[in-house]
Parts: structure tokens; sequence; C-alpha cells
């Protein structure tokens, strides 16, 4: 019956939206030990409780303040699926700290750290029907991957969502460290206007040539168009083509912190003849951003003064980092009842729920991302690819 509902709900997606998502989140096989041979689709895992993400296998033993488990587990899990002429990702929000993933018995990929988003195209690897899904992940002390360790629990797992993305074959890059393969960047801001410059990742999947417009549309607050750009491109089979698109705005309404938190809405996307196959949108708020040895911080050429609070991981007893958006936004909320103008992100990337819940005049500045420069240059190396992941979404 689930995999019926499943395939229903791909079905009407599909006719419903240019990219679709289903939540992978329930009916996962789990197994705390390494398993030999567990990715194999024949492999039998009857015996294995039943878990629902998020999911941790530290949320006992983690909170104790003692040893905890640090090794690899292995999920599994069965999904039935429509033939399509698509493109299938399977993204996940967050596995600690290093993952492998499998489609029916064939290695998808690896991704190495914990709490950045992360996608593999598995198109090729999926068939109509029954597909074996087998991820291990492992938590296990990594000398490429932070944290090593520390005065915390490194919580291991499953702990946030995993879904299934479908787009066309043409579409806005997906495997650009996953962030939305869009990039906004202003110049010359003033109370008379805005040049925005906007890049876009378009990616053909197919393996002819296509050409591809990439139409941007702004609109204020209200919902109403303020600016428009379109333009043609020609992308190579099997290629990324890196558009870049200017944009001018009359009269923009600036984004002023806690005093007036303004914020557009930029839809990019992306046509084939006169179909748009895929489509992609995102906040933007136009400001300008110094620091001045004297005046301190400026927000729009005039002082701001910065004082907040720091955002710390949202675990819960008995649940570890395995929380939902409820748990991630209680502070959040209380964070508007406050007079902060910044938050500091402790550590490592949180959920993308901290933006979508957050309230729009805190920013969240500063992200620390911290590394052991004791523990040699493959550590740094890799704390360096944790820092490209984080800032490919923001």
């Amino acid at each position: 019956m689930a995999a019926l509902l499943l395939l229903m709900a791909l079905c009407l997606q599909v006719q419903a939206a240019t990219r679709t998502t289903v939540a992978l989140d329930g009916a996962w096989r789990f197994q705390r030990t390494d398993v030999a041979g567990a990715e194999a689709p024949d492999f039998s895992d009857a015996a294995w409780p039943t878990v629902t993400l998020p999911h941790t296998y530290n949320a006992i033993d983690g909170e104790a303040g003692g040893a905890y488990y640090r090794g690899p587990v292995w999920y599994r899990r069965i999904v039935d699926l429509p033939a399509a002429a698509r493109r299938r990702f399977l993204e996940f929000d967050g596995a600690a700290l290093a993952t492998d993933v499998w489609v029916n018995g064939r290695h998808a990929g690896r991704h190495e750290g914990g709490y950045a988003r992360f996608r593999f195209d598995v198109t090729a690897l999926l068939k109509p029907g029954r597909n074996t899904l087998a991820v291990r992940v492992d938590n296990g002390s990594l000398p490429t991957i932070a944290p090593l360790g520390g005065d915390f629990t490194v919580f291991g797992g499953l702990y946030r969502g995993v879904r299934l993305v479908e787009t066309a074959q043409a579409h806005v890059d997906m495997l650009d460290h996953a962030g939305p393969g869009l990039e906004v960047a202003t110049t010359g801001v003033s109370s008379t206007g805005a040049n925005l410059q906007v890049k876009a990742r378009l990616r053909n999947d197919t393996p002819s040539v296509r050409h591809l417009s990439l139409r941007l549309t702004l609109r204020d607050a209200a919902g109403h168009e303020v600016a428009h750009a379109q333009q043609a491109w020609r992308v190579p089979p099997a290629s990324t083509e890196v558009a870049v698109l200017p944009m001018q705005l009359s009269r923009p309404h600036l984004w002023q912190g806690v005093h007036d938190p303004y914020l557009y809405r930029l839809t990019a996307e992306v046509l084939q003849g006169d179909a748009v196959v895929d489509e992609f949108s995102l906040s933007v708020g136009i400001r300008t951003i110094a620091v001045d040895p004297q005046r301190g911080f400026l927000l729009n050429g005039k002082p701001y003064p910065l004082h907040g609070v720091n955002y710390f991981h949202p675990g819960r007893p008995g649940k570890g980092l395995a929380v939902g958006d409820a748990e991630i936004g209680q502070p959040l909320a209380r964070s508007e009842h406050r007079i902060e103008v910044q938050q500091r992100l402790a550590h490592a990337h949180e959920d993308a729920v901290v933006d979508r819940l957050g309230p729009p005049e805190v920013k969240r500045l500063v992200h620390d991302l911290r590394c052991a420069e004791v523990a040699g240059e493959a550590h740094r190396a890799g704390c360096a690819e944790r820092a490209r992941q984080g800032t490919a979404r923001l």
C-alpha cells in the first residue's frame, strides 16, 4: 500500500509541476553495525528494526556523557517508481559523518561531512518498479572530516530528511554542492536604483545540443513584477553552462534589518521553446554592507550595531539531533522577541529550515566552521570542502 501511494503521489506531482519532490522519511530498515553485503538488492533485512527519519543511533547513549557508539551503520528501504523520461536525484539534508549510497546494488556516490545537504543523480541506477536503496553512514573519527571529536556528541545517522527530486532533462543544476544553482550579486545600490547580476547554472542532461532560455522575474513583497530579463543560451550535450544575466531595478526598497526587513522574490525559469521545463525561486534583499574602522559595521551607508545570540545545535533529550521543524523553530521564534540583529551558527551547517523559519530581520552573519589545525593537511583540505558545501546553499 505504501508503494502504491508513493507511485500515485509521483504521478500526480509530475503533472502539476516542473520539479517534483517526494519525501522518503518512512519505512527504513536499520542496523547499528557494519554488515557485509548489505548493499545488495537480494540481501535480507527482514530481521532489522524499522525506523522513521529523522533518525540518530546515538539518541540514548549520546546524551549520557560517557562513551557512545561511533562507527558504521546501515539503512535500507524499497521505493516503487513509474517509468519517467526525467532526471531523478536523491537528496539528503544531512547525514553524519560519511555516507555511501547504493541504488539497486550500484554505488551512487559518497559524501563526506555531516552537516550539509548533498545530492546524487540516480537516474541511470533506477528502474520502473521496485528499487532498493541502501545507505551506509559512519560517524567514526575519520581523518579528513570535522569534527574529529570533542566535549560533545557526534550524533550519527540520517538525522535530517531524505527525498527524491525529479526534474526535466534540462534544468537548473542540482549538483553544485546541492545549492540552488543561482547566485545574485548587487552593485550600484542607491535609493534611485540597483544593478543585479544573476548567475544560473543551466544543465543539459540530454545527448544533444539544447537551445534554452533563462527568464528572470523579480517581484516585490506584494507580488508585483518590478524587473525582468530573458536571454537564450546554447548548452552542449551532457554539459553545464553558467548563464550570466543583468537586471536593473529602479527605486529599490532597501533591506534595513530589524527596522524594515524587506525582501524581493526572484524566479528563474528555464524554457525550451515556449515550454517552462524548470523553475526555481529565492528571496533577495537589496542592501550594501561595509566595515569602517571608525564607524563600525555599515548597513546601507549608516552605522548598524551588531548584537545577537548563538544558535547552537537544536538537539533534544531522547532525540539527539534527529529533530523536526518544530524543535528547530522554537529558539528562532523566541528570537523574534529580542532586539538582535545577527545570529551565529555554531560550528556546523544548520538545517535549511533555520533560514526558512528564522525572522527575516535577523541575518545569520557569522557561520563558524572550526577545524583542528593540528590534524594535518588532509583534515584542513576536508574542512575547506565542508565550507564550500555550506556557502553553496546561501
